[in-house]
């Protein structure tokens, strides 16, 4: 049977030393499949993680599962809750975030349906309480669309933003929606044409950054808190030929970074939210071993605006000069790790999907 894979690294960015804390062990669990997509840190240094889980092992029905489990700080269960189902056919994850003191979380999805199943179709938002329990599920949009690669941002307890690239007859290939935490749509984002939605952003001056993917170009949108298009920019990609994998944009909302691929290569570049490079380089796949990324799931989390991480089956602690500070390898069996956090006593978290022992290397660097 797979496992939920979860593992605990200390990491202490700073001095730069990495060192395991505690033995995490696999987490068990009844799904088949099971990949945890995001995870969060919450009170008394204790974790919540969603997932999707594909065959129930039980009945043998192959339905993905969102689940919700709270976790301690060695990766044991105190609590698993499932939440939603995926109808048959297609769950995506999105964002997970903390909605008050009281404990709850809000975490939001994407669910398609097939046949009869199609009203199922669309975004979602959940909010649950510290038990599991769930308050609201939301359900926005159209249920005639197919959604794939959902993104979200909590702009304040009452405001978020949900971005998903939708197939249509139209040319129009992304919505976006500014809503209110009870569902309610504020504004009906108009998205660009033949464009794909990569990231979700706030600047710290309060704006909203959406970066869409172009065949030749990144374009930027740049929308105030209510939904209202401030500005609107293109910037060309460095060098077509390369294949993109992942993308990410900074804590501050003032640069991004992409990788991505070709042959045996692998290319980071950092530019300004203008275009001006501000640093690349590139990586035989080699020295990852190898390193593949996942187009359709990013890959690469800023710990803070100094580090990141970028990962698959290793995961790789860089800074923003791309020295790479720590390479990881401690999941095992091609396993893939989807997100990464730094916690409160400088832990580096991340989850993913499949089955490993003992994670951890325990040396400084």
């Amino acid at each position: 049977m797979k496992k939920l894979l979860i593992f605990i690294l200390c990491c202490v960015v700073g001095n730069v030393k990495a060192q395991s804390f505690c033995e995490v062990d696999s987490v068990y669990t009844m799904f088949d499949r099971e990949t945890a997509y995001r995870i969060i840190e919450t009170e008394g240094n204790s974790f919540i993680t969603v997932s999707i889980g594909g065959l129930n092992g039980s009945t043998q029905v192959n339905v993905p599962l969102v689940t919700l489990t709270k976790l301690n700080s060695c990766g044991h269960e105190f609590w698993r809750k499932i939440i939603d189902f995926g109808y048959n056919n297609y769950a995506e994850i999105g964002e997970l975030w903390t909605d008050n003191s009281n404990g709850d979380v809000r975490f939001t999805a994407l669910i398609n349906g097939t046949g009869s199943l199609l009203k199922n179709n669309g975004l979602r938002m959940y909010k649950v309480n510290s038990q599991g329990e769930v308050i609201q599920n939301i359900k926005i949009g159209d249920t005639l669309f197919q959604y794939f690669r959902i993104k979200s941002l909590k702009i304040n307890e009452n405001k978020y933003i949900l971005a998903s690239n939708v197939l249509l007859p139209q040319n129009q290939n992304s919505v976006c929606y500014l809503i209110d935490s009870s569902g309610f749509i504020l504004a009906n984002i108009i998205t660009p044409n033949q464009s794909s939605i990569l990231e979700v952003d706030q600047k710290d001056d309060g704006t909203i950054l959406l970066i869409f993917n172009q065949q030749a170009n990144f374009l930027i949108l740049n929308i105030d808190s209510l939904g209202g298009k401030i500005s609107e920019w293109q910037i060309p990609k460095l060098d077509n030929s390369w294949s993109l994998q992942s993308f990410g944009t900074n804590f501050s909302g003032t640069e991004f970074l992409y990788s991505a691929t070709r042959e045996n290569k692998m290319a980071l570049a950092r530019l300004t939210l203008l275009g001006a490079k501000i640093k690349d380089t590139v990586f035989e796949n080699e020295s990852f071993g190898p390193f593949h990324l996942p187009y359709e799931r990013n890959n690469i989390n800023y710990l803070s605006d100094r580090y990141f991480i970028i990962s698959k089956s290793k995961v790789v602690l860089m800074d923003t000069d791309f020295n790479v500070i720590k390479i990881d390898s401690s999941s095992k069996n091609n396993s893939r790790i989807y997100h990464s956090i730094l916690s409160s006593d400088s832990s580096l978290v991340s989850v993913g999907n499949g089955n490993f022992r003992n994670v951890g290397s325990g040396n400084s660097v």
